[in-house]
């Protein structure tokens, strides 16, 4: 008979202890994630952190935290979603680690867990979303120039950057006679027929160097829905591994692109001006370029022809050109702007600008895939 109404007394605790928690579990409890590294690259591991601080006598003995992670995002055992039980003490601050990565450049954005709380028996479970809104910018792989293949005379991917750099003129000196290393652009043939001898340009190079790369985010017409995500995510390692390796030479560097740039404060532009420490910045826009493309590449250039300057080397890399857009490279290139194209189209078929040097890519790269 003690036993039985022991019991009894029990259930009525339990029953008691049951209706309170459902009453004020979800009171004095604050929730919220920790990222340790909001910024990392592909692969690499991202800690994080739930904290829970329940701020009241009342212990929570069932604490169940789910959330959907987004796609590309997976946990350390390759799981989709983050799902763990737990038990807070009365006036306790307890932490959950978990790690995840990313399988894909881009920006990740994590929303609002669900989070159910109840007894130990099950009863009276109380569910309730919180948002906690964080974002991680995942970095695009960086590849040496060399693993690109990119064709140029048998030039190596970082001697060809560098003599577009160093090597191209900028401003016309004088005229002096003709020597084997020469280029055959540079003759000037008024000149030439007059003296009876092959005679080139001499130039003044700019020691004041920038270096610009301009990445066309736009796959055909209309810009919005021509997309080749393998191509898009090529140029995107092209681009970064260009600018990485001219950030070793102490050199202004900026990037510009027509893509759309995934944010969820909408703070960052599609532009980083170059300057000596841009290259932090720069990855960051590279891991924040997200498809479609914002514009016509000929309305982009259209607006920023009042942006280009002749101390400036400006690499184009892209895998369409419309005639318009090849009509302002053409007038830039009259005004002796340095203007330079990487073709990344699946077949090589990015059309020739008059004037312009024009590089291809000979297959895949070399080690491992983009």
């Amino acid at each position: 008979m003690v036993g039985y109404f022991a019991l009894i007394f029990l259930i009525v605790i339990l029953l008691l202890y049951s209706k309170i928690n459902k009453e004020y579990g979800f009171k004095e409890l604050k929730i919220e994630r920790n990222v340790k590294d909001y910024r990392v690259e592909i692969g690499e591991d991202i800690f994080l952190t739930t904290i829970i601080e329940n701020n009241k006598w009342l212990p929570i003995s069932f604490l169940h935290v789910e959330e959907k992670l987004p796609q590309n995002l997976v946990t350390e055992v390759n799981k989709e979603d983050i799902d763990f039980f737990i038990a807070v003490k009365g006036y306790e601050r307890a932490k959950k680690n978990i790690k995840i990565r990313a399988e894909k450049r881009g920006v990740y954005l994590l929303k609002a867990m669900r989070i159910s709380l109840g007894d130990v028996l099950g009863f009276n479970l109380e569910t309730k979303d919180i948002e906690d809104y964080k974002e991680i910018v995942v970095y695009p792989k960086i590849i040496s120039l060399e693993a690109f293949n990119i064709e140029s005379n048998n030039l190596q991917g970082e001697n060809i950057i560098k003599r577009w750099i160093y090597q191209d003129p900028i401003f016309i000196k004088g005229i002096r006679e003709y020597n084997v290393e020469d280029r055959m652009k540079d003759i000037h043939w008024p000149t030439s027929l007059r003296m009876d001898k092959l005679m080139v340009r001499e130039y003044d190079y700019s020691s004041d160097r920038e270096l610009v790369v301009i990445f066309n985010a736009q796959g055909g017409i209309p810009f919005y829905k021509c997309i080749d995500e393998e191509i898009i995510e090529k140029g995107i390692s092209i681009t970064i591994s260009i600018i990485n390796e001219i950030s070793k030479m102490g050199l202004p560097i900026g990037l510009w692109t027509n893509a759309n740039i995934a944010s969820y404060n909408n703070e960052f532009k599609n532009k980083v001006e170059p300057f000596v420490n841009s290259y932090e910045k720069i990855l960051e826009l590279c891991g924040r370029i997200t498809l479609p493309a914002r514009e016509d590449f000929s309305a982009f250039l259209s607006s920023n022809l009042p942006c280009f300057r002749k101390n400036a080397v400006y690499i184009i890399i892209a895998s369409f050109l419309d005639e318009a857009s090849i009509s302002s490279l053409y007038k830039l290139n009259n005004v002796r702007m340095s203007i330079k194209l990487i073709d990344i189209s699946r077949d090589s078929s990015l059309p020739n600008v008059s004037g312009i040097e024009k590089l291809i890519l000979k297959g895949e790269e070399r080690d491992g895939t983009i």
